[in-house]
């Protein structure tokens, strides 16, 4: 998904923001000298190989969805896209969704892709 929407954005001459929210006080807390090798922060290098500008934002001590939107609003972003797992049924209604609060919350427009 991030592939498609980094070639989206290359094609069309945008930059993007890729945000990380964290609302555990002791993740928070760490100050990332580098970006972890986990899934939500290799959109800067992906980025750099379809030679895309990615600004990279780690929103600490709040919400998930409340740090999304903090940051695309920060960040001045026109769109925000998220993926979903795609969850349904009790799973859903025990886990809840950020991409369904983001979306719920933000007057910043949401895509969701799944």
């Amino acid at each position: 998904m991030k592939t498609m929407m980094l070639v989206f954005a290359a094609a069309l001459g945008l930059g993007v923001s890729s945000a990380y929210a964290s609302e555990d006080v002791a993740i928070a807390n760490t100050q990332f000298t580098e970006m972890p090798d986990e899934p939500h922060w290799r959109a800067a290098d992906l980025a750099k190989k379809v030679d895309v500008a990615c600004a990279t934002v780690h929103v600490k001590e709040q919400y998930p969805a409340e740090g999304i939107i903090a940051a695309a609003k920060e960040k001045g972003c026109d769109l925000i896209v998220m993926a979903s797992h795609g969850r349904r049924g009790l799973a859903k209604l025990l886990l809840g969704s950020e991409a369904t609060k983001v979306l719920a919350l933000s007057s910043v427009p949401v895509l969701i892709c799944r």
